[in-house]
């Protein structure tokens, strides 16, 4: 039953990401006041279903990352940079407008034109789809994929990081065929980490981080 389960949840989220592929949410339609909380809601659903399907069925906590100790070593010392790095450029790009200008030019793809917030109720809205992108696609496309790809497939988890990052990026079709790439590659470093770490709370701040900075992006910008 226990491989019965996560067989089928394993299967449920290939079919998801797949069908996310073929049939992207159409931006162009969709206000963002509408897509915040769609996004926020979808995201939600699938990871309770995965990740407490797989709970439920007898998966223990830190088999999908959910341990809380704190690591040690040199990649831990370089994800605390990283971590602490990031927190500058979010004030920074909250606070400052010239250093939000110098970041523009990394978000003018049609899909970050269209989706990224304008006014302050927007960046509320946007906020909450960050928090839960950086909790949700951690917990699904980290942990809960390795520990099933884990239970079926005979490869080495450096596999799984491809596998992961193909699915993750094509889950975020919606943004343009180039988001594919863009996300697949963000999605294979965060693989990575994941296995040198070991838990994912890291990854989930560091997540939500680089979704934070892109709040403000177009702060100055309120009539588009």
């Amino acid at each position: 039953m226990y491989l019965f389960v996560n067989g089928f949840l394993l299967g449920l989220l290939v079919v998801l990401s797949i069908i996310a592929a073929v049939r992207p949410v159409d931006l162009t339609i969709v206000p963002r006041k509408e897509f915040y909380p769609s996004m926020v809601q979808s995201s939600g659903i699938l990871c309770l279903l995965l990740v407490g399907g797989t709970l439920i069925s007898g998966t223990r906590l830190p088999e999908i990352g959910l341990t809380f100790f704190v690591p040690s070593g040199p990649v831990w010392y370089a994800t605390i940079g990283l971590i602490v790095l990031l927190c500058f450029v979010l004030l920074l790009t909250a606070t400052v407008p010239a250093f939000r200008k110098r970041l523009l030019p990394l978000y003018q793809s049609e899909a970050e034109r269209l989706i990224l917030p304008r006014t302050k109720e927007e960046r509320t809205g946007f906020q909450m789809v960050a928090l839960m992108a950086g909790v949700t696609e951690e917990l699904i496309y980290r942990g809960f994929l390795f520990h099933t790809l884990g239970l079926f497939l005979p490869f080495s988890e450096v596999s799984f990081v491809w596998i992961g990052a193909i699915l993750f990026g094509i889950a975020h079709r919606y943004q343009g065929w180039f988001a594919i790439l863009v996300t697949g590659l963000i999605g294979a470093g965060f693989g990575y980490l994941y296995l040198a770490l070991e838990t994912l709370w890291p990854l989930i701040i560091i997540h939500v981080l680089i979704d934070l900075v892109a709040v403000y992006i177009y702060k100055d910008d309120v009539n588009s």
